[in-house]
């Protein structure tokens, strides 16, 4: 698994138990927590697959993450990678 899709996965593992996983604003501490990895290959990940409409990330009062639909789609396995 590359290691951007294990950051995928990780934020999944966070969220997947909220009603509303979509919606949940996580804190980049809660993913940092989670991550056995530099926090700056973590950045490029979290890019990357912003890029790619799998999460979004806002700037509040600190960072915060959320998965999306399709973020959600393809960790679950109902789409594939490309």
């Amino acid at each position: 698994m590359e290691n951007k899709w294990a950051t995928l996965q990780a934020i999944y593992n966070i969220v997947k138990d909220n009603p509303h996983p979509t919606t949940l604003l996580l804190p980049t501490n809660e993913l940092i927590l989670r991550q056995n990895l530099p926090w700056d290959e973590v950045v490029n990940h979290l890019k990357e697959l912003q890029e790619e409409g799998y999460i979004t990330m806002r700037q509040l009062s600190v960072a915060v993450i959320s998965i999306t639909d399709k973020g959600l789609q393809i960790v679950t396995g109902l789409t594939p990678a490309i």
